[in-house]
């Protein structure tokens, strides 16, 4: 059913009870200029009442591995941020867990509505799309021509979140990283209105080009237009600032920190500790969450910590017993125009693309698993690798492994690598490449809040709180700490953004 609403009271979703309930399905809906005005209000309503919120962003290329891994931290996130600008936000998931009042009492389960949104998003100005990142992509259901006709379009790098550029600034350590615009793509003009915050709906139609112009420096008319854009709250850097109102969770998430604040909010600053210290201040009521430092941390022990694997050994333990999920119909798919809402299963959504069918489809025996795979969630033969990509039977082997010590006490090398007699592989075999209907960030960013869900409810909430505004670093024996520097203040542009943000409020 469609989203009723009135001025000013803001927007309220009518939750239908045709909900798919503690099944393998999530429902995840698209969003792209098609449908915003829908939409939007949807988003922002279920966004306010989540106790938390899972973000994935899919990218358009995430550099060499040699530069976004650097030793030096200081270094890598420099080589981050020149990735960041460079780049776009091609895709953003969004997956609100709400919580149902009373379910989570001293031995019940919590129960969450969850409600999964999947956001094409199309930047105004040029960027680079690295074709190892393209190909990935279209194996995994991408549609690169409903991005490019409809994705919701956004100018990044702006000193304030969704106005237009303004001439750099320093941050007080620097000169801005991001205060260089690259030139706008399309004949756009800077057409994208968008209502102020109070009033609702920010309209986006295909051909409308937001962003307006790629410099600073103007004059006469231009400049009269500039300064009517930077009153003009854009719909994307509103929607990530509610987020920023919630508790926000994360999957490895220090690149898709750089990519948002970049892409959503403003310019990345030239110096770690001041995009630290802008970030501690955003998020310090709710705080951040990454649900790969805390799989990695110790306290419960994973063999792989990649987010498929994650979501699906967590889902064994925990689905339906320590949380129960309803998946409500948000939205009339007829008022959804040609992006349709999905019902994903876990199989369907996943990374990887790799479907489960029922015994018998395919081909009969022991089913061998790709070892690079199951380390690491990517494998460089992709669809050409003969063994299995499937999590499901990574952890049937697993389980099956665990079984047999318990019988034996001795440790079966072969049950590492072949599924033979489990219960779940006797019933379900890997059909390799299997595509992902074209959601993954929704997904995705769904596995991610589900995962939160999971440690939540078996590590309790003082071990929890202490796991916050922690974000893993490849190859770094510490986390990233969002925390105020005492060496230097926040930027220049984060601070003129809290000050328009506490005036519209």
């Amino acid at each position: 059913m469609s989203a009723n609403g009135g001025s000013g009271g803001g927007w309220k979703t009518t939750m239908p009870r045709d909900t798919v309930t503690d099944t393998a399905a999530a429902r995840v809906v698209n969003v792209d200029r098609r449908n915003f005005d829908v939409v939007q209000p949807v988003i922002l309503d279920c966004i306010s009442r989540a106790a938390f919120i899972g973000v994935d962003a899919e990218l358009s290329g995430i550099g060499k591995a040699s530069e976004r891994n650097a030793k030096a931290i200081d270094q890598r996130y420099l080589q981050i941020c020149e990735i960041a600008r460079t780049r776009a936000v091609i895709s953003l998931g969004i997956s609100c867990f709400i919580e149902v009042p009373g379910s989570s009492g001293k031995g019940a389960a919590a129960s969450y509505e969850v409600c999964t949104f999947n956001l094409a998003t199309l930047p105004t100005t040029n960027y680079v799309c690295e074709p190892s990142a393209a190909v990935f992509l279209a194996d995994h259901g991408f549609d690169f021509n409903s991005q490019i006709r409809h994705g919701l379009r956004y100018t990044p790098g702006l000193c304030d979140a969704g106005r237009a550029p303004k001439a750099p600034k320093t941050d007080g350590e620097g000169e801005s990283v991001g205060g260089r615009s690259a030139p706008t793509t399309g004949k756009g003009s800077g057409k994208g209105a968008a209502k102020s915050k109070g009033g609702g709906k920010g309209r986006q139609k295909d051909g409308d080009v937001d962003g307006g112009a790629a410099s600073g420096h103007t004059t006469g008319k231009e400049s009269e237009k500039v300064e009517r854009q930077r009153e003009t709250p854009h719909p994307l850097a509103d929607i990530f600032a509610a987020i920023l109102q919630r508790r926000l969770i994360l999957h490895n998430g220090f690149f898709d920190l750089c990519f948002l604040y970049q892409a959503f909010y403003a310019p990345l600053p030239s110096k770690l500790d001041v995009f630290t210290s802008d970030l501690a201040e955003m998020t310090s009521v709710h705080k951040v969450f990454d649900t790969k430092y805390a799989s990695e941390r110790g306290e419960t022990e994973f063999s792989a910590t990649f987010l498929e694997y994650l979501f699906r050994k967590l889902e064994r333990t925990h689905r339906g017993t320590t949380v129960h999920l309803e998946f409500p119909r948000l939205v009339d798919d007829a008022d959804l125009g040609g992006a349709q809402a999905a019902v994903a299963s876990a199989e369907e959504g996943s990374s990887s693309g790799d479907v489960l069918v029922p015994a018998g489809e395919g081909d009969a025996g022991p089913v061998e698993l790709c070892k690079s795979f199951k380390a690491h969630g990517a494998c460089r033969r992709g669809a050409a690798c003969p063994h299995s990509h499937s999590i499901d039977d990574i952890l049937d082997a697993e389980e099956s492994k665990g079984r047999k010590r318990k019988r034996v006490g001795v440790d079966s090398d072969t049950a590492s690598t072949a599924v033979s007699d489990t219960p779940r592989s006797s019933k379900r075999q890997a059909v390799q490449a299997a595509r992902s209907q074209g959601h993954r960030a929704g997904f995705d960013a769904y596995m991610t809040g589900f995962c939160y869900a999971a440690f939540r409810a078996h590590l309790g909430g003082p071990t929890v709180e202490g796991l916050t505004q922690r974000i893993h670093l490849s190859n770094a024996k510490n986390p990233l700490l969002l925390q105020r520097s005492q060496f230097a203040q926040t930027s220049a542009d984060h601070k003129d953004n809290m000050a328009r943000r506490c005036k519209s409020e």
